[in-house]
């Protein structure tokens, strides 16, 4: 009896799924994605196995990659109301060697 072979796409998307928590946040989630929806395509008509892999593929490069998005529109979100608070608050003065930009940032922030 011959055993079947696993589709190397499928491996390949959840290899670069997994590395895309890690090593290369965005690229690695969009490259386990793509080759996770060739893997399907291919094991429809190959009859390889993988199809459980290519699935965890996708699910953890589509997680870990919108997470990536999220945390990157967070931070932006964040810097924008940081400029906004500071800005807001008449700046800060940069001659002065305390942080006195500090407080009206805070309270521009959080509201005090």
């Amino acid at each position: 009896m011959q055993q079947q072979r696993t589709n190397a796409m499928a491996i390949a998307s959840l290899v670069c799924s997994l590395c895309g928590i890690f090593v290369v946040p965005l690229a690695a989630s969009i490259a386990g994605i793509i080759f996770g929806h060739v893997a399907k395509k291919q094991l429809k008509t190959s009859g390889e196995e993988g199809d459980g892999l290519a699935t965890a593929g996708l699910i953890v490069g589509y997680i870990f990659g919108g997470l990536y998005l999220l945390g990157c529109l967070g931070y932006i979100g964040f810097v924008v109301l940081a400029i906004g608070a500071v800005g807001a608050s008449g700046g800060y003065d940069s001659g002065s060697g305390d942080y006195s930009f500090v407080l009206p940032v805070l309270t521009g922030l959080f509201g005090g």
